[in-house]
């Protein structure tokens, strides 16, 4: 049968390589932006990298948001809206990893919604332009989604609109550079995942999958060589090539069941996304691939599967070649975080439309196999 498909592109201007930051000003020109709000994390706002891009900013920079924490808790969301309302501004760069740049896209969607200009259609343009410089990995760069979380229920709450997506990203190596090899490894597993989990999303394109067998392609060659030299930027460039095409194609897969299981078990028992990511995916993707034929063969094909290995092995294989990979016992998941996720999990989107057929006890298992 002849399947009907429709992929939307989003309106983005991705800049990679070393010295990518300098272009900040003429990107600004071309979005129109005169008063810019930063936010980031306090280390990064000062830190070398900081001053690079505050410099690369200029005077168009009115005032810095620097307390972003993981998870991007609500309250400091409210703290950053209550910032921008008192400092009228017309666009915002983020620095940082996922926080920072989910922290940015809230304030967009807040404002939109606070100006009366919430976005309708793919069509519609950007309230609050955002540029996006990531220090990671992690494909919040080039998504419209973004989650926060409750600091007092640790429940996290998504939400998405077309015009939230960074209207540009500049990816220079050289501002990730401090990145310590166990962060980098997580960071390679989060940016493997986005590509992994776009190829079985029943809302995957050719050319989303096109990309993302690229992406994961490029991780695959580069993953290990950049790992044993984690100082070495041409290698950790490589990366990033691999890391922004699996970040490009997940704009049109939205989170499915491996991303939403990360994001409850990180936020519930406080543990690095990307050490999640690397605990679950080999589980995730040998539960789901197999009965998505066309995934098993692109995974296997993509990461250079030995014969008899299936898609989650082949997984596993390059995420071990990185480094030690915890469980998730190892990260501080004990049996209350894995009840609450197997009850929580059925109520996400990205579970019930999930290829295979999900329950509870399907959740709990995944976990266990992943602990």
């Amino acid at each position: 049968m002849i399947r009907r498909w429709v992929h939307t592109s989003i309106a983005q201007q991705v800049v990679v390589g070393p010295g990518a930051v300098t272009t900040m000003r003429d990107m600004a020109k071309m979005l129109g932006l005169r008063r810019v709000l930063l936010v980031t994390t306090a280390g990064r706002a000062g830190s070398q990298g900081g001053e690079r891009v505050r410099s690369a900013i200029g005077r168009a920079l009115v005032t810095t948001v620097d307390d972003v924490s993981p998870d991007v808790p609500a309250d400091v969301v409210q703290q950053a809206v209550r910032v921008l309302r008192s400092e009228p501004v017309d666009g915002i760069v983020s620095f940082g990893g996922g926080a920072a740049i989910d922290t940015a896209k809230a304030l967009a969607f807040f404002h939109e919604h606070e100006t009366g200009t919430p976005a309708a259609g793919f069509a519609d343009r950007p309230v609050l332009p955002h540029i996006a410089v990531p220090t990671t990995l992690a494909g919040a760069a080039y998504s419209a989604t973004f989650s926060m979380v409750d600091p007092q229920t640790r429940r996290s709450t998504t939400a998405a609109a077309p015009t939230l997506a960074p209207s540009a990203v500049l990816v220079d190596p050289e501002l990730g550079a401090d990145l310590p090899a166990d962060a980098l490894a997580g960071s390679v597993a989060t940016a493997l995942a986005h590509g992994v989990e776009v190829l079985w999303a029943p809302d995957r394109t050719p050319e989303a999958m096109a990309v993302a067998v690229g992406g994961l392609t490029r991780l695959a060659v580069a993953g290990p060589p950049a790992l044993a030299e984690p100082g070495d930027i041409e290698r950790r460039a490589a990366l990033v090539d691999g890391a922004t095409l699996c970040g490009r194609a997940r704009h049109n897969a939205g989170d499915g069941l491996h991303h939403v299981l990360v994001q409850l078990v990180a936020v519930r028992a406080g543990a690095s996304h990307g050490a999640v990511h690397a605990a679950l995916l080999p589980v995730t993707t040998r539960f789901t691939a197999e009965v998505v034929p066309e995934a098993e063969d692109s995974i296997r094909a993509a990461l250079g599967a030995e014969d008899g290995q299936d898609a989650g092995t082949a997984v596993e294989a390059f995420l071990d070649s990185l480094g030690p990979r915890p469980g998730l016992g190892d990260l501080g998941v004990d049996d209350a975080v894995l009840d609450v996720v197997a009850r929580q999990a059925g109520s996400h989107r990205g579970v019930q439309i999930h290829p295979r057929p999900v329950g509870e006890t399907d959740v709990r298992a995944l976990l266990e196999d992943a602990w």
